[in-house]
């Protein structure tokens, strides 16, 4: 006698229909729905990896928002690229008092993967804007991006810090030029010869260094050099700083004039140029944007 135990004819049909049931393919509509939920889910338990299987671009910078609820409105299945579109409303209250709601649309586009899964391929409206760089509104690139997906608008943020270092060079450049030498001298009793340090920038200088020549009347056929170095000079000040002259002197002394009087009047500065210089309190500030870095930036470097 077989001791194998048979299935009743009833059981097997009852365990065919439940099996069917079980792995029957859900519409494609309804799978998204449900992976939309997960994906929500997924956000707000800070669980990334799993965020990323559902979708392989999600930033957990950007696209961390706060949920209580969502509510799907529309789902749209294109038939010949098999992709989904899911269009959908996020709700959150801030201590779940209702005065306090926010809701945002969101645009999730899903297709297929090479195992025939579904997966978000991009979205419209997860990424947080408001935890975005300052500069992106600053600098008129989200205005630019109006239309782009959430990653195109991620993607490209490292621009902002070349935008701002760019802007930060441009304002340094013109507050060095705003910073000039001049050789000046008093006369009588105390005769004396001085450099003096016009700071007309809106920046203070940490430290500064000239490379400086002058010429003496009485000697046109030699170019004396200095060094002349300060620090900490407000904005819009005048510092006034000593004159060094022994290259002058030890030429004096090789020619047997040492001992002839020399006049302050007599020393002119010829030429001078900034070696070094430091404003330590410089940065690109709200003001100094206009709205339109982000598209002069990609004029000049996307030719």
């Amino acid at each position: 006698m077989n001791s194998k135990k048979l299935f009743s004819p009833l059981i097997l049909v009852v365990f065919l229909l439940l099996s069917c049931n079980n792995t029957s393919s859900l519409k494609p509509e309804d799978i998204v729905i449900d992976k939309t939920q997960d994906l929500f889910n997924y956000i707000s338990s800070n669980k990334v990896d799993s965020a990323r299987l559902l979708y392989p671009n999600f930033s957990e910078k950007y696209m961390s928002i706060l949920s209580d609820s969502i509510h799907v409105t529309n789902v749209v299945l294109d038939e010949n690229s098999k992709n989904i579109t899911v269009e959908l409303t996020n709700y959150y209250s801030e201590n779940h008092i209702e005065s306090n709601s926010v809701k945002r649309n969101i645009i999730l586009t899903y297709c297929p993967n090479d195992s025939n899964e579904y997966i978000v391929l991009k979205s419209v409206g997860l990424v947080d804007k408001d935890i975005l760089p300052v500069e992106a509104t600053y600098t008129g690139y989200l205005k630019a991006k109006a239309k782009d997906c959430d990653y195109e608008i991620i993607k490209d943020l490292n621009i902002l810090d070349s935008i701002k270092a760019e802007m930060r060079n441009q304002l340094f450049e013109r507050a060095k030029s705003l910073v000039t030498l001049e050789l000046w001298y008093r006369t009588g009793n105390r005769a004396d010869v001085y450099y003096r340090i016009f700071n007309r920038s809106d920046e203070m200088i940490g430290n500064v260094q000239f490379s400086a020549t002058y010429k003496y009347e009485d000697w046109p056929s030699y170019t004396f050099h200095n060094t002349v170095s300060s620090s900490n000079i407000p904005a819009n000040t005048v510092q006034n700083v000593g004159f060094n002259d022994y290259e002058f002197e030890q030429v004096r002394l090789e020619a047997g004039h040492i001992f002839r009087n020399v006049y302050v009047t007599k020393y002119h500065l010829n030429s001078y140029k900034i070696t070094n210089i430091s404003f330590p309190y410089l940065s690109v500030e709200e003001e100094n944007y206009t709205g339109n870095e982000y598209e002069k930036y990609i004029k000049k470097h996307r030719k």
